[in-house]
C-alpha cells in the first residue's frame, strides 16, 4: 500500500528531476541578475564544474538561499563538502565560505516582503558568508542600483518572477502533499 508520505516523496523527487533537467535551464537565463543568482560549485565526486540557478538575497556578511527541496540537494551537498562556492549575483561574482543551515526565523526577514507567501513552505535555508579578500569581504548590500546585472527589460523581470512563483508554489504543493489524493 502506498502512503501519503510515499506519494509526497515521489512528487518531490519528480520535481527535483524536472527542475534539474528543464526549469534550471530556463532559470539559467536570469541567473546572476535581480533575485536569481547562480551558484558555481564543483561536484564532490565527479570534480565537474556546475552552475545552479537559485534565489539568493544579501544578508549582513553574506547571502541566504532558500532550500525548498530540503538540505539534501546535490548542489548544497557539493557546497558543504567544498566549504564554499562562488555566487554570481547582480552581475558580480562573490567568493563564499562557511555554509550552514538556518531556519526561517533567521532567514525570511532578509527577503523582500512580496516573496513571503512563496517562502511559507520552505523550512530550511543556506546561510553562507563572504570570503575575506585582500581588502576584506565585498559587501553585496552596497551594490549600486545601476549595476549592469540589473538592466533587465520589464518582460524579463516579469517572466523571472512568474517562473519563480510557479516553481516555488509547485514545490510547496508537491512536497506538502496538498493534492486531491489526500482528501
Amino acid at each position: 500500500m502506498t502512503t501519503t508520505t510515499d506519494l509526497t516523496a515521489t512528487r518531490a523527487d519528480w520535481l527535483r528531476r524536472f527542475n534539474r533537467v528543464i526549469a534550471n535551464r530556463l532559470a539559467g537565463r536570469f541567473a546572476g541578475r535581480v533575485i536569481y543568482a547562480a551558484v558555481l560549485h564543483t561536484g564532490r565526486c565527479s570534480g565537474r564544474a556546475y552552475l545552479t540557478p537559485v534565489v539568493a538575497v544579501p544578508a549582513p556578511g553574506g547571502f541566504i538561499i532558500p532550500l525548498p527541496y530540503g538540505p539534501g540537494t546535490d548542489w548544497r551537498l557539493n557546497v558543504q563538502a567544498a566549504g564554499g562556492c562562488r555566487l554570481r549575483w547582480r552581475g558580480r561574482e562573490f567568493e563564499l565560505t562557511t555554509p550552514r543551515l538556518v531556519g526561517p526565523e533567521e532567514a525570511v526577514p532578509h527577503f523582500p516582503r512580496w516573496l513571503y507567501p512563496l517562502l511559507r513552505f520552505t523550512r530550511i535555508y543556506l546561510r553562507i558568508d563572504l570570503a575575506p579578500g585582500p581588502d576584506g569581504p565585498a559587501d553585496p548590500q552596497a551594490l549600486p542600483e545601476g549595476e549592469p546585472g540589473l538592466l533587465l527589460s520589464r518582460e524579463e523581470r516579469l517572466a523571472g518572477a512568474l517562473l519563480l512563483a510557479a516553481l516555488v508554489g509547485l514545490a510547496g504543493w508537491l512536497i506538502t502533499g496538498r493534492s486531491r489524493a489526500r482528501r
